[in-house]
């Protein structure tokens, strides 16, 4: 019943992430990064370029190599840092990301820190700043505090937005990671690592990170339950997945329609039974065999159950 539970979540939180995607991409949401990175790329517009400076397609290999470190070692965070539980100090909970509540707090997030990091740096002196270190460095910057206004966009935020996001001083001495560990019912934690920055968020005593977690990176919830979870949540993603790919192979006929419409149909009468699974199994069934049968590539969706790889059918 706990496969079933958390396949019965996901269904019900499937439906969220397209939104919550779409709200990012439309610039809509009050993550401190509108009109920046979604769908620009990574440059910096005119308003912004005094603060904000992208550091091209060859970030500095130090950088590289700092960032490559840190990814290494996780869940273990740097020594001597204070981990934060930033959802709990923004206090979202069941808020729309729209809501202008969500917006003011993340805006005093970002203005409190923009002062801690003033004061922790000379008025010349800059940051490293990079956005999913996860898939590379080309989302890398150097962030001047002192030349920042209060109108100057995050083009990397201490609000993780999907990815990480990490801000580290020149000599990597101290930093700040915005770790994102949940999608689309973010798990938003903030590492602070380093006296000098440690010291200036003391005396800044921002709320959003008036709560302080013990151990490493996400571990604190039942490590059963959350590899439950992220199994789920990998063979939901592949379902979608597989579904496009049947809509644009010219495979999706009556049946896989029906099929799908009936999982959206339990899925919103809040029906818990095992009629959920049933459907879920068929639907992976049929939509794998369609694909199967017409030789196209797919990533089996029980994979993620059985640890198995992508396989490419028989042609």
């Amino acid at each position: 019943m706990d496969l079933f539970r958390a396949v019965r979540a996901r269904l019900d939180r499937h439906r969220q992430e397209a939104e919550w995607r779409r709200e990012l991409e439309e610039s809509t949401g009050p993550l401190g990064r509108e009109g920046t990175v979604w769908g620009n790329g990574p440059g910096v517009h005119p308003e912004d370029q005094l603060a904000w400076e992208w550091l091209g397609e060859d970030p500095p290999p130090e950088l590289e190599a700092w960032g490559d470190k840190i990814l290494s070692e996780r869940p273990k965070l740097p020594n001597g840092s204070i981990l934060y539980d930033l959802d709990a100090g923004l206090d979202i909970g069941e808020l729309s990301v729209k809501d202008p509540v969500v917006g003011d707090r993340v805006h005093a997030f970002h203005q409190g820190l923009l002062g801690a990091f003033r004061r922790a740096t000379s008025p010349d002196e800059w940051l490293y700043a990079v956005d999913e270190p996860e898939a590379g460095y080309y989302y890398s910057y150097r962030f001047f505090p002192h030349r920042a206004s209060e109108t100057t966009k995050w083009y990397v935020s201490p609000v993780p937005d999907g990815d990480d996001e990490y801000f580290v001083a020149q000599d990597f001495s101290w930093g700040l990671l915005g770790l994102f560990g949940g999608f689309p019912h973010a798990d938003w934690q903030v590492c602070a690592f380093g006296e000098r920055l440690l010291a200036e968020l003391a005396v800044a005593a921002l709320p959003a990170l008036s709560t302080t977690l013990e151990g490493d990176a996400f571990s604190q919830s039942d490590p059963e339950q959350r590899a439950i979870e992220s199994k789920t949540s990998i063979l939901m993603f592949t379902l979608g997945l597989n579904c496009q790919l049947a809509r644009d192979s010219g495979l999706w006929s009556r049946d896989l329609e029906r099929r799908y419409a009936e999982l959206l149909r339990l899925e919103e009468d809040d029906v818990e039974n095992e009629r959920y699974l049933e459907v879920v199994a068929g639907l992976i069934a049929h939509v794998e065999q369609a694909l199967a049968a017409a030789g196209v590539e797919y990533t089996p969706a029980m994979s993620a159950l059985e640890d198995r790889q992508h396989v490419e059918p028989d042609r």
